[in-house]
């Protein structure tokens, strides 16, 4: 499988093709229906998308979007691949608003791209995903307010939305494509801010920091890192993730080409396809026992001549019986049983065994255990804070143990 930036998924960011071509890729209870009520708009175009969808477009440039009487009570909308596909495509110079009702969870692919005169959106409470380059181009749009319920966005969403300025997001959106807001307003500014752009909690670009030392420390409220935020950022050397960080979409951090030690959140569950592709001098990592997927090529994969590569003798670190030994079976690496803070004996598991071991080393018996393992309260030094800590952990209570 090639590593394009270009994958399925949700899109990847391309220039626009013409009004036929195709689009830029990137990366219960029933619900009464949404009806037609009278108003001063002359109702200049209906029409039906599917059996669950129908349209109309007014006099004063509003397009509504609402489900049929025979609809469920939740509906998702069509994808559309070429402009010719979208039912209003005639009227998407004259688009001012579009108003999606009741019981809509999904924004197709490319519905709005390109409706130039598009300044306000009303989204349903129910909206759970906005597709892949969905307002890609909308240039006169300036704010946008999502819903609480929205978790998803797709690669390019509102690309080249040059105009948008505000963007009111719910705290708990957990994942968003590549180039979502890039080329709009808000993004610059946030840029010019900080180099470092997100989302409430999820990080959407890194490119262009500074690391002194070579050293990149992600700020400790990032849950989610976005696909491709820091991609080719080649100052970096030593990378350490922040305490809470759970996800890392695809090629997160493809082409980190002097990258030599990582350090990954003792919370992460998931590692994206390339997560770390084709960094060349990444030779070894450990992989927490939170982790619970690893997506292709996440780990240990370069490139030559376009062709993807093993990155030779590259070896994985990791609890017994885990997402990362699994991963590193499966593609022919070395494993070795670590699972991080807690494991002094370094077998693979925390268990009564690292804790007899600890309980010496704090009373100052000469052992041998990785210390790096048994400094596991996050505070410099081993001692009896540590103890108590690996005491909780071995006894089944809900304790994280981190390093310093």
């Amino acid at each position: 499988m090639k590593l394009n930036k270009i994958t399925a998924a949700v899109c990847a960011v391309a220039v626009a093709a013409g009004a036929a071509g195709a689009f830029p890729t990137f990366g219960d209870n029933t619900l009464p229906d949404i009806s037609i009520t009278a108003s001063a708009a002359e109702i200049i175009e209906t029409g039906i998308i599917n059996s669950d969808l129908k349209w109309r477009f007014d006099s004063e440039g509003t397009l509504t979007i609402s489900r049929t009487t025979t609809a469920g009570s939740e509906v998702e909308m069509p994808d559309f691949e070429k402009t010719n596909d979208i039912p209003w495509t005639a009227f998407r110079d004259q688009i001012k608003k579009v108003v999606f009702g009741k019981g809509i969870t999904y924004i197709g692919k490319g519905a709005l791209i390109e409706c130039s005169n598009l300044t306000s959106i009303e989204f349903p409470d129910e909206l759970y995903c906005i597709g892949m380059v969905a307002f890609f181009n909308c240039t006169s749009l300036k704010s946008v307010t999502f819903p609480d319920g929205l978790r998803l966005i797709g690669d390019g969403a509102f690309y080249g939305c040059s105009a948008l300025e505000e963007i009111n997001a719910p705290d708990n959106i957990y994942r968003t494509g590549d180039s979502v807001f890039t080329g709009t307003k808000w993004f610059n500014d946030q840029k010019q801010e900080n180099s470092m752009v997100k989302l409430n909690y999820i990080l959407l670009d890194g490119t262009g920091s500074e690391y002194p030392n070579g050293v990149c420390e992600l700020p400790i409220d990032v849950f989610g890192i976005c696909d491709f935020a820091f991609e080719g950022e080649s100052d970096i050397k030593t990378l350490k993730f922040g305490e809470f960080t759970i996800n890392v979409e695809r090629c997160a951090f493809r082409d980190c080409s002097s990258l030599t030690e990582v350090k990954l959140s003792e919370m992460l569950v998931r590692l994206g396809v390339g997560a770390f592709y084709n960094c060349k001098n990444l030779k070894s990592i450990r992989v927490p026992a939170s982790v619970k997927q690893i997506d292709n090529m996440a780990l240990g994969y370069y490139s030559v001549n376009d062709t993807e590569q093993k990155l030779p003798g590259f070896t994985i670190y990791g609890a017994k019986d885990s997402a990362a030994e699994k991963y590193a079976s499966e593609n022919g690496f070395t494993f070795i049983p670590n699972a991080g803070p807690g494991d002094l004996n370094t077998d693979g598991v925390v268990d009564v065994d690292d804790l007899m071991l600890m309980q010496k080393l704090v009373a100052g018996w000469k052992v041998s255990v990785n210390k790096d393992n048994a400094d596991i309260d996050g505070q410099e030094g081993i001692g009896v804070d540590d103890l108590l800590l690996l005491q909780k952990k071995v006894a089944g209570w809900n304790v994280t143990l981190s390093y310093k």
